[in-house]
């Protein structure tokens, strides 16, 4: 027997429908529920693609058809689910700077002195390395394997957007530790997590960089060392 709207079984796994807040939502678990429009739209995708596809090539009959389309809904949304509880409780802002951390923890990370574009004041903990040239000279250079992400002056740490997200996104998914939030939404995250400095109406800064503007993440060195250089 199927739900007549979704072209799911009443047994279908991941439980009842419900309204809260005026949304109707498909209850996959506790506290994890999915809009009704989210299944909809992966139930039209499944069917348009067999239509367009396997139907027309006589790949499947519309018996089987019915059948794959029940099991690729139930799959979709059985990811969904997943994500849903591996984020649960954790708020961009937070899994973010935590990602972050870690990365230059590991020396996968590394930022640049605000001024010079070299190594910084408290370069050990932020992605830098030294070593004796031929000369016996002290040289500094990022670690091997690290992504620059920022720049950095005794206060401040200076994320550049694009680089920043992209390395945090590419650490996440090598350690398959869901990450599936969109830069917009994450900057708007840490603005309203009180952890950025922003100007009005935004959520980011302009910021001068080795001589020149950009426009950056600004947020406080102590959130990534642990404690302000003196």
């Amino acid at each position: 027997m199927r739900d007549g709207r979704l072209g799911l079984p009443h047994s279908f796994p991941f439980g009842k429908m419900r309204v809260l807040g005026g949304r109707e939502l498909l209850w996959v678990g506790p506290l994890s529920p999915i809009p009704l429009l989210l299944v909809e739209r992966v139930r039209s995708t499944c069917r348009g693609s067999l239509n367009l596809y396997a139907l027309s090539v006589g790949a499947l009959d519309s018996s089987s058809a019915e059948e794959f389309l029940v099991r690729a809904s139930a799959g979709v949304l059985g990811a969904a689910k997943v994500h849903a509880e591996a984020t649960r409780g954790r708020d961009p802002a937070t899994r973010f700077v935590e990602l972050l951390r870690s990365l230059f923890a590991a020396g996968k990370a590394y930022a640049k002195d605000r001024q010079t574009g070299k190594h910084p004041r408290g370069w050990e903990e932020l992605g830098w390395e030294k070593f004796e040239d031929s000369c016996g000279d002290d040289v500094y250079r990022p670690k091997r394997g690290a992504d620059f992400v920022a720049w950095v002056d005794n206060t401040y740490i200076y994320l550049d957007r694009e680089a920043a997200y992209a390395a945090v996104a590419a650490f996440a998914h090598r350690g398959g530790i869901p990450f599936g939030i969109r830069p917009r939404v994450l900057w708007g995250a840490l603005k309203r997590a009180g952890i950025s400095l922003t100007d009005s109406e935004r959520t980011d800064t302009t910021a001068r960089v080795e001589g020149n503007g950009k426009r950056v993440i600004q947020i406080p060195r102590a959130i990534i060392c642990g404690e302000e250089e003196s």
